[in-house]
């Protein structure tokens, strides 16, 4: 072994200048000998038990070429021994994966502590070893401030700070990390070679745990953390980590309070988007009262053809009591008249092949209908108010149509207006958008409408004809019953 490490040795000193050498694949064998006559015996005579067999498997490793298996097994056989010698060894493994630094340690230590087992020449050969690879070493300084801190080269532990003497590291990228409790680890990465000196400064700041914390709000809003007022509008600042109570005030608004947790170094964003606090209105009316409302939208009438309809309304009514209505509506409304506007006439079309009643083409269908209504706001009080009302009511409808008859080929054009009675029941939602007791009022409803009795068959009702057959034109009253649905938007105002 050691005539292998010296070989190196020398391939070192002769060829360090050219780009890509390596150790020798093989190396010599160990030596058996001592290297004087009369010296101490060699390593495989003096070891015995589980050192002697730790040194066979290392030599073992290093004739397969793995000298860091080899240099465990080595430092094994001398844990157990205690023989410098072996210390030799280990360096050679940690020499031929190019640790340097190690190696000169690690021969150092076998000279200091070498003693009776090392002969001049050894000692020789060990100083010669060292003077060939320090050129691929450098000695850094390395500076901490805050002294009792461990200090790692490349992972490895070198001491504790401060360091009286420059640590031996191998030339390349070299990880320098101190660490003491209370503080934050300091790591850096350094490049060392472009000379045989370098040095290193470590700064270890206290291990604070904090974070930081930025809460928008409106301008005027007082920002609040921990019962403490600390800005207005925008607060951006560092707080202990851990959990902290956040209230946002402003006038007018809703107070918000939340509990906000930060981890340490955790920069944290919270907006906060105030609310507008419900103002009580103020006591309810109790005494009596106008209330006015303008409605209008769409409906089917359930009868005949089952035509559309749309229809608009004004009413006005006296509060009893403020909850209860008593009042008048008008209504008025367009029927469509694509087909017979609802009614029991005949169409525009023959109903069978030898169809010969009498045909009416509809031109326009218009009612006008009045009656009283009785109503009940279940919330007056309240910014949404259901109600619900009956309203009956009388009808009259007009009717524009062309009648045709197939007998003789006439045509003639007829208007006529029936009357009707109805009976509706309408329930709605009043909604006070700007404050819950203020006038006004939109919403919605839904109403129907129980027509009890109406004479729907104009055709029959336009008048006498002496040239029509009979029963055609002067068929008579024919009452019906049906029912009509009504929906749409109602606007009211109250005072």
């Amino acid at each position: 072994m050691r005539a292998w490490v010296l070989a190196a040795a020398a391939g070192v000193a002769v060829t360090a200048a050219q780009p890509g050498w390596a150790q020798p694949r093989r190396p010599p064998p160990l030596a058996t000998a001592p290297s004087v006559p009369g010296g101490p015996r060699p390593l495989s005579q003096t070891l015995t038990g589980e050192a002697k067999a730790d040194y066979d498997a290392a030599k073992l490793l290093v004739g397969d070429g793995d000298y860091a298996g080899a240099a465990i097994k080595f430092r094994a056989a001398y844990d157990r021994s205690g023989d410098a010698r072996l210390l030799w060894n280990i360096a050679a493994c940690e020499k031929s994966q190019r640790h340097y630094a190690r190696t000169i340690a690690l021969v150092q230590r076998y000279l200091d502590t070498g003693k009776d087992l090392l002969t001049d020449a050894d000692r020789r050969e060990g100083r010669a070893l060292l003077d060939a690879i320090e050129s691929f070493t450098v000695r850094l300084t390395i500076v901490i401030k805050e002294p009792g801190a461990e200090v790692y080269v490349d992972d490895e532990r070198v001491g504790t700070s401060p360091l009286e003497t420059p640590v031996t590291v191998d030339i390349g990228q070299r990880k320098i990390t101190a660490k003491k409790a209370g503080f934050r680890e300091a790591t850096q990465q350094l490049a060392v070679g472009g000379s045989s000196t370098a040095s290193v400064v470590l700064a270890l700041e206290p291990d604070v745990h904090e974070g930081r914390l930025t809460v928008t709000a409106q301008p005027d809003a007082r920002i609040a953390i921990d019962g403490t007022v600390v800005a207005t509008g925008r607060f951006e600042g560092k707080l202990h980590s851990g959990g902290h109570t956040l209230r946002v005030e402003a006038e007018g608004m809703r107070a918000y309070q939340s509990e906000v947790v930060l981890a340490d170094d955790e920069n944290r964003s919270v907006d906060v988007p105030l609310e507008k606090v419900y103002v009580p209105p103020p006591a309810p009316v109790t005494g009596p009262g106008i209330e006015m409302g303008l409605s209008d939208g769409p409906g089917i009438k359930l009868h005949g053809d089952h035509p559309w309809m749309n229809t608009a309304r004004f009413d006005v009514g006296f509060r009893i009591g403020w909850p209860v209505k008593l009042g008048l509506y008008a209504e008025g409304g367009t029927i469509d008249a694509s087909g017979s506007c609802g009614t029991d006439a005949h169409g525009p079309y023959p109903s069978q092949p030898l169809d010969l009643a009498v045909r009416n083409s509809f031109q326009s269908c218009d009612y006008a209908k009045a009656g009283l209504e009785l109503g009940i706001h279940f919330l007056p009080a309240r910014a949404v108010d259901p109600w619900i009302s009956v309203e009956p009511g009388a009808r009259l409808t007009h009717y524009d149509f062309a009648s045709f008859d197939p007998l003789d080929g006439t045509t003639r054009q007829t208007s006529t207006a029936l009357p009707a009675f109805d009976v509706g029941g309408r329930l709605g939602v009043d909604w006070h958008p700007v404050a819950s007791f203020h006038p006004w009022a939109v919403g919605v409803f839904g109403s129907v409408v129980y027509t009890v009795i109406a004479n729907e068959n104009p055709a029959t009702n336009a008048g006498n004809d002496a040239n029509a057959p009979p029963g055609i034109h002067n068929g008579g009253i024919n009452p019906v019953s049906y029912f009509s649905v009504l929906f749409g938007l109602r606007s009211s105002l109250a005072f």
